[in-house]
């Protein structure tokens, strides 16, 4: 009797390890499948050689900033530039007017323009100097005021109606350049009442090509 009991406990086993064994493998060869998928690269598109100019009546950069507690800000700022795209280098400047940004509140849009911020009157623009552009990234050294850093965007790139699209978004650090007005991380004792150091950027860049 117990000869029989351990011949079915086996059989049981066998058939238990082989079912399992089994389940296991097929989850493993569907996640393993490449059929159809896509990636980065299918979903941009890559700028092509030439030299092109930014179309300012379509093109924008929107901002938002905010204090640690109450309401927060917006606005835009206009944008123009060129860039010059070859096989082994790329040339190019893309201009912000700060002289002309705007917000949600008039009175701030005034002050934005004054020392405390912008100082249009001595600094009436900053630049972004572009060092690499690819379906993924924009590359380069932002300059605000007097202060130039190094920057990387994520961004998509598209084409419509025969213009090439750039659109993104960056968090930008404003005491990084020196805007450090009611900054909590400079001023502490203002507490709540603080600007937050960092900006939300977005944008949108309309790009036409040159005729040769």
């Amino acid at each position: 009797m117990k000869t029989v009991i351990i011949f079915i406990v086996l059989i049981l086993v066998v058939v238990g390890v082989y079912f399992f064994t089994n389940s296991l493998q097929a989850p493993i060869e569907e996640s393993t499948r490449q059929d159809n998928v896509e990636t980065d690269e299918d979903l941009n598109t890559e700028i092509e050689n030439g030299s092109y100019v930014v179309d300012q009546d379509k093109s924008e950069l929107n901002w938002q900033a905010e204090r640690i507690v109450g309401l927060s800000h917006t606005g835009s700022i206009p944008v123009s530039g060129e860039i010059e795209v070859s096989e082994d280098n790329l040339e190019g400047t893309i201009s912000f007017d700060v002289s002309n940004i705007t917000s949600n509140n008039e009175t701030l849009t005034e002050h934005l323009k004054m020392a405390d911020f912008f100082e249009v009157e001595k600094y009436p623009t900053s630049t972004l100097d572009i060092s690499s552009i690819s379906s993924s990234n924009i590359s380069g050294k932002l300059t605000i005021l007097d202060t130039s850093m190094d920057i990387s965007v994520p961004v998509e790139i598209s084409e419509q109606g025969g213009q090439v699209v750039i659109t993104g978004e960056a968090v930008i650090d404003r005491t990084d350049y020196g805007i450090v007005y009611e900054s909590g991380s400079f001023f502490k004792e203002i507490g709540d009442k603080a600007i937050r150091d960092n900006v939300n950027v977005s944008f949108t860049l309309y790009l036409d090509r040159n005729a040769e």
